[in-house]
């Protein structure tokens, strides 16, 4: 769950019902809270659903373990809501998803037993590759698994 401005952002993953829910919510009058819009993505579901919302830009990134994809909801026309998931090869199990201006930012889990995790960065003009730690050796914690927002470029 995420607050900006008027708007509550909620993601909820359902293994059991396989898929992912985001629900856009509006609250300016907090004790009349209406539903501006929500989709589903039908066929996965991951636990731990992790997301960001870059709301300049009118967008939410999603990720959820057990999900082998980034989830791109464009929220332009909340009646509306559409998702892509564009294929990007790296990406096997999103731990926790992060977005600045100019970059989104992924830990991801290894579907292998060693659970260790990676760190990825995209460029999210063109969702180009431009950094990547393959193995990041945890002993026994996800790194923080919610990381804070870093600057590498």
């Amino acid at each position: 769950m995420q607050i900006i401005g008027n708007r509550l952002y909620l993601l909820e993953s359902s293994p059991v019902a396989r898929k992912i829910v985001f629900s856009l919510v509006d609250i300016s009058n907090r004790t009349l809270p209406g539903i501006l819009g929500w989709k589903d993505y039908s066929g996965t579901g991951g636990t731990q659903a992790r997301f960001a919302v870059d709301a300049a830009a009118n967008k939410v990134y999603a990720g959820s373990e057990g999900i082998a994809k980034l989830l791109i909801f464009d929220i332009t026309n909340p009646n509306s809501i559409t998702v892509s998931t564009p294929r990007l090869n790296e990406v096997v199990s999103p731990q926790d998803v992060k977005v600045d201006n100019d970059y989104i930012y992924i830990i991801q889990a290894k579907i292998d037993p060693s659970r260790d995790y990676s760190f990825l960065v995209y460029r999210k003009s063109d969702l180009t590759l431009k950094f990547y730690i393959p193995t990041m050796h945890t002993s026994g914690s996800v790194m923080g698994a919610r990381f804070k927002q870093v600057n590498l470029f």
